[in-house]
C-alpha cells in the first residue's frame, strides 16, 4: 500500500477521499435522529474536513506535487461536503460557497501579481492548476476568471513579447463587429426582460437581470481579448489568437505549408476558425497540433484556416521561417 501510494500519490488520495465520502454518505442515511447521534455527525464532517486535507497534505503537499494554498480548497471542499450530508452540524452552506469562490478569485490575483510579465490567461490556468485536481474543471474556472480578468482589467497592456512581430484574426473575420453588435443588443434587452418577467415573478426577473449583466460582461471581455490577446510571429515559433475564444502555439518548424487556397493542405482536413468566417489563409503541419478554445477545450488538427486580416504579413513570414 506504501508503494502504491509514493507511485501514484494523487490517484491514492482521490481513492481514499472517495472511500471517506462515501462513508460519510452511508452514515448521513443511517443517522435517522441527528440530535441524538450528534457525535457521529461531528466525527463525520471532521474525518470529511480535517481527515481529507491532512491526507492530502501527507501525499500530495508534502512531496511537492500541489502548493499549500490548495490545502485551502480542498478543506472547502470538504467542509461543503459535509453540509449537505450534515446540514443540522454544518450550517451556512452559502457561506462556505462564497468562501471557496473568494478562495478561487484570491489564488488569480496573488498569481497575475507575482508574474506581472507573461500572458494573463496561461499565469491564471496554471495557478488553478496548483489547487484544482481535475483539468477540465481547472480550465473551466480558469476561462471565467479570464472573462472578469479582461472585462474590468482597465490598465491590461498587449501581450506580446517585444520581438514578436504581431498580426490579428478580428477584423475580417468579422469577430470585433459580432461581438460588438451582441454585446450592443443584450444590454438594450435587459430592462426589456425584467419588466416583462416581473409580470409573473420578481425573483425571476431579478434572474434574468443579473443573467444578462453577466453575459454582457463576457462580451465586453471577448471584444476587449480581441485587441489585448493578439497573434504574433518571433523567430523560432508563432502563435494564433483570437482573443479568449482560440489559441495554438507551434514552431515554424513544424509548418510544412503555407497557403491562400483549401487545395495547398494537400487533402488533410481543415479546422477553420472562426467557423463563421471565410479563411483567406491555410497552414498545415507535419504532425498533429493541439489548439485551444474557451474554457480550455482541445482539439487536435493537422490543418487551420482563418482569415487573417494582414494574410500577405503571415504568408512572408511564416514561409520566410
Amino acid at each position: 500500500m506504501i508503494a502504491v501510494a509514493r507511485r501514484h500519490p494523487q490517484t491514492t488520495f482521490l481513492g481514499i477521499a472517495l472511500l471517506i465520502n462515501v462513508a460519510a454518505g452511508v452514515m448521513a442515511r443511517a443517522v435517522s435522529d441527528p440530535v441524538r447521534f450528534r457525535h457521529v455527525a461531528v466525527a463525520a464532517s471532521l474525518d470529511l474536513t480535517i481527515t481529507v486535507t491532512a491526507i492530502y497534505y501527507w501525499l500530495v503537499v508534502r512531496p511537492g506535487i500541489r502548493g499549500r494554498l490548495s490545502m485551502v480548497f480542498i478543506a472547502l471542499l470538504g467542509l461543503l461536503r459535509a453540509s449537505f450530508a450534515f446540514p443540522s452540524v454544518i450550517r451556512g452552506r452559502e457561506f462556505i460557497l462564497a468562501a471557496a469562490e473568494c478562495a478561487v478569485v484570491a489564488v488569480a490575483i496573488l498569481a497575475l501579481r507575482k508574474a506581472r510579465g507573461g500572458d494573463p490567461v496561461e499565469r491564471i490556468q496554471t495557478a488553478l492548476a496548483g489547487i484544482i485536481h481535475a483539468a477540465p474543471v481547472s480550465r473551466a474556472v480558469a476561462g471565467e476568471l479570464c472573462a472578469l480578468y479582461y472585462a474590468f482589467a482597465w490598465r491590461a497592456r498587449v501581450d506580446a513579447p517585444l520581438e514578436g512581430r504581431v498580426f490579428t484574426l478580428h477584423g475580417n473575420s468579422g469577430a470585433r463587429d459580432l461581438f460588438l453588435l451582441v454585446g450592443c443588443a443584450s444590454l438594450i434587452e435587459i430592462p426589456a426582460a425584467h419588466l416583462v418577467a416581473s409580470h409573473w415573478s420578481r425573483l425571476a426577473a431579478w434572474v434574468l437581470t443579473g443573467l444578462g449583466i453577466y453575459a454582457a460582461v463576457w462580451i465586453l471581455a471577448v471584444w476587449r481579448s480581441f485587441r489585448l490577446r493578439p497573434g504574433y510571429v518571433t523567430g523560432d515559433e508563432v502563435l494564433f489568437r483570437l482573443g479568449l475564444l482560440f489559441s495554438l502555439r507551434v514552431p515554424k518548424n513544424s509548418i510544412r505549408a503555407v497557403g491562400s487556397h483549401r487545395e495547398s493542405m494537400g487533402g488533410d482536413e481543415v479546422f477553420v476558425y472562426p467557423k463563421f468566417a471565410e479563411p483567406n489563409l491555410f497552414i498545415g503541419f507535419t504532425a498533429p497540433v493541439t489548439t485551444e478554445r474557451l474554457f480550455g477545450l482541445h482539439r487536435k488538427i493537422t490543418a487551420l484556416g482563418i482569415c487573417a486580416d494582414d494574410p500577405e504579413f503571415l504568408l512572408h513570414n511564416l514561409k520566410r521561417g
